[in-house]
């Protein structure tokens, strides 16, 4: 997972060393694409389902630790403000 201080998660999939090269090419490529290669026999169905549930989780997970670091910092915004009356 990326750093705590990260902004940017795009590269993520990249950079994370959790998905092969093809798979990373399937969840590049465009929808048509994929359904050409699929029609030549070059990858199956089964197989780029599972490299787009794969990417699916790795957001999902990207998701929650926003989702969290920004619960995390309201609820020490939210005491400040209960001590000082102020933001």
């Amino acid at each position: 997972m990326p750093a705590a201080d990260q902004k940017d998660v795009m590269d993520v999939p990249f950079l994370s060393g959790l998905f092969t090269e093809r798979e990373i090419l399937i969840t590049t490529s465009s929808a048509t694409h994929i359904v050409d290669v699929i029609a030549k026999g070059e990858w199956k169905a089964q197989e780029v389902a599972r490299a787009f549930c794969k990417r699916a989780a790795v957001a999902h997970q990207l998701v929650c630790i926003a989702d969290k670091t920004r619960d995390h910092g309201a609820f020490f915004l939210t005491r400040a403000f209960r001590r000082t009356a102020s933001p």
